[in-house]
């Protein structure tokens, strides 16, 4: 009996010799993403020791966003440092997302149809500076012309039509009727085919009537006889800095064109062979049909002392175009 107690008593020493003895394995630590509604998150990484820094993973991406980069808490206060911050317990790393706003357009503070941001181009269909007048187009046309040399000359083609802004050559018409946006289709807003600026762009879109009351109601405005010293006349919208400046014309003192803003030249009209009312007035194309007659389109009309809305012009008018872009 002795003898069993003793060989029990050896054995238990030595489990427990080789139980002390057995090296404890140091903790790893898993890293999350949240992507916070946008894009894909990336996998976790796991297996992660105490003191180590991580690989930054790969971008996530959605259409309409910017990708910032990843932060420490959910508000997006402390970015993560994938160079020298190390990971000492299990954590979540948080994307940041700005609204992307596309090369060449300006976020004037103002919204679409839907409440979702709407950006401005900086220039006219067709041109390269805000000064330029770009092409012109009939209503629903998606061939833009421009005015050299006192004539119409087709932009991309260097065609030189005759009579181009005139009823015989308005798109879809026919006879003495127009055979689309008319009492019988009753469309009353452009169809992307038949909108020069979503042909130009598929994401860019001809402003509808109700973009441009949003422009004017909330913006600030003043009419130039000098834009930016290049003797260009026309209207120069601002993102209003105060609530009382919305929907003012006038010349205000704190505003330059420094601040947010975009220009429309003053660019006239194009009516049969010629150019009309360059320098004097400026008329661009929505993508809106008039209300009370399927012959007229609305449109944004200006002068040194009025900023109007209500106007129907005829559809076969040459006016330019401002593309607008949907955020998200």
């Amino acid at each position: 009996m002795k003898k069993i107690l003793s060989l029990l008593f050896i054995f238990a020493m030595a489990t427990g010799m080789l139980i002390s003895c057995k090296k404890e394995e140091p903790p790893t630590y898993t890293v999350t993403f949240d992507v916070q509604g946008h894009g894909i998150a990336p996998d976790a990484i796991s297996g992660i020791s105490s003191g180590s820094t991580i690989k930054e993973p790969t971008t996530p991406e959605e259409d309409g966003f910017l990708f910032c980069g990843w932060f420490k808490e959910s508000d997006c206060s402390n970015s993560w440092d994938f160079a020298n911050d190390v990971v000492t317990t299990d954590i979540t790393l948080y994307a940041k997302w700005d609204i992307y706003i596309p090369e060449g357009f300006v976020d004037m503070g103002v919204t679409n149809a839907s409440g979702k941001p709407l950006f401005w181009a900086e220039c006219n269909l067709g041109a390269t500076k805000p000064e330029e007048y770009g092409h012109y187009f009939a209503w629903a046309g998606t061939t833009g012309y421009k005015y050299e040399s006192s004539k119409w000359v087709d932009a991309k083609t260097s065609w030189e039509p005759s009579d181009v802004f005139s009823i015989d050559n308005a798109p879809y018409h026919s006879g003495s009727e127009y055979t689309k946006y008319n009492n019988s289709d009753l469309k009353t807003t452009l169809e992307a085919t038949d909108d020069a600026a979503s042909k130009e762009n598929p994401k860019w879109r001809t402003p509808t009537i109700e973009d441009f009351n949003a422009l004017k109601d909330n913006c600030y405005m003043e009419w130039t006889d000098n834009y930016n010293n290049t003797s260009v006349k026309g209207l120069i919208v601002y993102k209003a800095k105060a609530d009382e400046d919305k929907g003012l014309l006038g010349t205000k003192y704190g505003y330059s064109t420094s601040d947010a803003h975009i220009f429309f030249p003053a660019a006239g009209l194009g009516a049969s062979t010629r150019l009309y009312y360059d320098g004097s007035l400026g008329n661009y194309w929505s993508s809106t049909l008039y209300p009370t007659s399927h012959y007229n389109a609305c449109y944004l009309n200006f002068a040194p002392l009025d900023v109007s809305l209500t106007l129907g012009g005829s559809r076969y008018d040459g006016f330019p175009i401002r593309p607008v872009y949907d955020g998200k």
